[in-house]
This record gives C-alpha cells, sequence and structure tokens, in this order.
C-alpha cells in the first residue's frame, strides 16, 4: 500500500470517528462546520485532513422530478394502465371532487394524478418503487397518495 493511500485510510478513520453519531444527511454539513472551526483555531491537520475528505467527497445528487403529464396519455395506454379512458378518468375526478390532493405530509398533486396513481395501484400488483419513474415522485410520496384517495 503506497504512502498516499495510507493517509487516505487515516483521514477516512477520522472522519469515521467523528461522524459516528451524526446522520448520514447532516454529516458534511457537520464536517464543513468542524473544518471552520479548525480553520478559526490555526489547526492546521485537523482542517487539512477534513478539506481532503470534503474536497474528494460526491456531491449528493438531487432527485429530479418530472411532472406527470396526463394529457400525454393515449386513450389506449389510460385503458392499458388504468382500465379507464381519458374521458372517464376525467368525469371520475369530477364525481369524486378531487380537484387537487394535498396530504397530511403536504405533498400535493392534481386529482388526475391523484386518481391515476390509485387506479395503477389498484390494476397493477407492483412495489411503490416499481413506480417511481412512472409517475416521476419517491415511494413514500406515492403511498401518501394511496392512503389519502
Amino acid at each position: 500500500m503506497s504512502p498516499s493511500q495510507e493517509d487516505g485510510n487515516d483521514v477516512l478513520l477520522v472522519v469515521r470517528q467523528l461522524t459516528s453519531r451524526v446522520r448520514r444527511h447532516h454529516k458534511a454539513v457537520f464536517l464543513f462546520r468542524l473544518w471552520r472551526q479548525a480553520m478559526d483555531e490555526g489547526n492546521a491537520v485537523i482542517s487539512a485532513a477534513l478539506f481532503s475528505f470534503l474536497a474528494t467527497e460526491l456531491p449528493v445528487e438531487a432527485a429530479r422530478r418530472a411532472p406527470y403529464n396526463f394529457n400525454a396519455l393515449s386513450n389506449d395506454q389510460c385503458v392499458e394502465r388504468f382500465r379507464f379512458t381519458k374521458v372517464q378518468i376525467v368525469e371520475l375526478v369530477t364525481l369524486f371532487g378531487l380537484e387537487g390532493i394535498r396530504t397530511r405530509e403536504r405533498t400535493a398533486a392534481t386529482g388526475a394524478e391523484g386518481l391515476c396513481i390509485l387506479l395503477y395501484k389498484l390494476a397493477v400488483p407492483v412495489r411503490w418503487v416499481d413506480l417511481k419513474e412512472a409517475f416521476g415522485r419517491d415511494s413514500s410520496g406515492l403511498s401518501n397518495f394511496f392512503c389519502t384517495c
């Protein structure tokens, strides 16, 4: 093992010890705060180690949410996925009074999107994770809509 790899392993061990009780999504902020504190106190070794770790860590990639476009679906796709035509789905939204849906967790959707999530889940026995790409939402949001409708 080369000296640079050993130094990297040492830095990784120090970072793991420092962040052992810190939640994963708070880790970068916590380390950045420690780095600023080490810089202010003039502790060059700690600040260099933290900086080397923070500089090489991959940035968190934000999940991109593409809004669900009900109008882009054809009648055949609607019948295949939801077992209703587009006109029937719009009528159901009106009859059920689903103008807009907001869950307890403050997740919002149009009435057509919420009804489509409900109908798709009832028509096809799949996991919520499998519906992420179809509706552009995470599994917890899809589950919230299913329970709200």
